[in-house]
């Protein structure tokens, strides 16, 4: 069992690196194979472990609950440990032919596996798992809105990484008709908190209300990241078909004023000047120095995981999803280890 306490706590500075995936793992499982894992302690009855279990961190339909925090509810591993965790619950044999042979002689396999992105952020490309990608919903243009509405509002879930054209590419598939026949505006989600939509189609009357904006406002942010499209979780994309070669709405029926997104606009600011000073690298101790100015309204923490300083590269801290309160190393995470 001592080997397979020290192995992922080897890992714990495992550097992160564009496009690998890390996974989510419940703390409430975690906490549990150490105590039966960690020498010259009582193990107890490891038959109530079980296997890599996430579900108190999911939904009905297995999507991740909101607003867990890192520490708290879940700890975020690299591959090599998850793999390490699922070869302890499951065996690997392999046989004559060469083709493994898995059968459960723990537990079995991993129940609600939660794979995340590594992705970069803002001028000094932070580092950090995306724990929860943007959801968008996808809505019709209609001139009413029809008794089909009434169906379940498709939703697209993409990285803030990803491109607009990538956006635009799936909307087009699921919308099944011809590119060249749509144009696609914006919503901002906070307008469904006081009149909330459901279904299919999105009525054209609101286009004024909600503030809705031609997207892209531009050709050249097709391709842009979808954050610096100034796309916020939560969005909706509405998708306006040219029938006949009429468009739903007539564009010089409506007044359209640019979107107001003081969040968007201050963490790109805050983003994309090297000249600011609200994120910058701190050389002496190998983290990340982040001091987020007083008009953010979005915070970023620092995790307990930071590596020794590497000449390699000038920033070794990981940046977590979500504010919490400063932490000794080795109270969070696989520093318990």
């Amino acid at each position: 069992m001592s080997e397979a306490h020290q192995r992922p706590g080897r890992l714990k500075y495992t550097r992160q690196m564009d496009g690998d995936t890390w996974y989510l793992v419940s703390l409430r499982w975690i906490s549990h194979w150490r105590r039966l894992c960690a020498p010259n302690q009582y193990k107890g009855d490891d038959s109530a472990l079980g296997p890599v279990d996430n579900s108190n961190l999911v939904d009905e339909r297995g999507a991740l609950l909101p607003a867990l925090a890192e520490g708290v509810k879940y700890e975020i591993v690299c591959k090599e440990a998850w793999d390490h965790f699922v070869e302890w619950s499951v065996w690997s044999f392999p046989v004559q032919c060469g083709c493994p042979l898995t059968f459960s002689n723990r537990y079995g396999p991993p129940i609600h596996p939660l794979p995340r992105k590594v992705i970069s952020e803002g001028h000094y490309a932070l580092k950090r798992v995306e724990v929860y990608p943007y959801k968008l919903s996808i809505f019709r243009m209609s001139k009413m809105t029809p008794v089909s509405s009434n169906g379940t509002t498709p939703v697209i879930e993409l990285s803030k990484t990803a491109k607009v054209r990538d956006l635009l590419d799936q909307v087009v598939q699921l919308s099944t008709l011809d590119h060249a026949d749509l144009r696609y505006w914006l919503v901002d989600g906070s307008k469904f908190d006081d009149a909330p939509l459901t279904g299919t189609f999105y009525p054209a009357d609101r286009i004024q209300e909600d503030g809705a904006q031609p997207f892209p406002a531009a050709e050249d942010d097709r391709k842009k990241r979808l954050d610096e499209a100034l796309i916020e979780n939560g969005d909706a994309i509405v998708y306006e078909y040219r029938a006949g070669g009429t468009w739903t709405v007539d564009m010089a029926s409506i007044n359209i004023h640019k979107m107001t997104r003081p969040r968007s606009d201050a963490i790109r600011a805050m983003y994309q000047s090297p000249k600011n000073n609200a994120i910058k690298p701190t050389a002496a101790t190998g983290a990340t120095g982040f001091t987020p100015t007083p008009t953010t309204t979005q915070s970023i923490a620092l995790t307990a995981f930071q590596g020794p300083l590497n000449s390699s590269y000038s920033i070794n801290g990981r940046v977590s999803s979500y504010t919490s309160p400063t932490r000794s190393p080795g109270t969070v995470g696989l520093n318990n280890l």
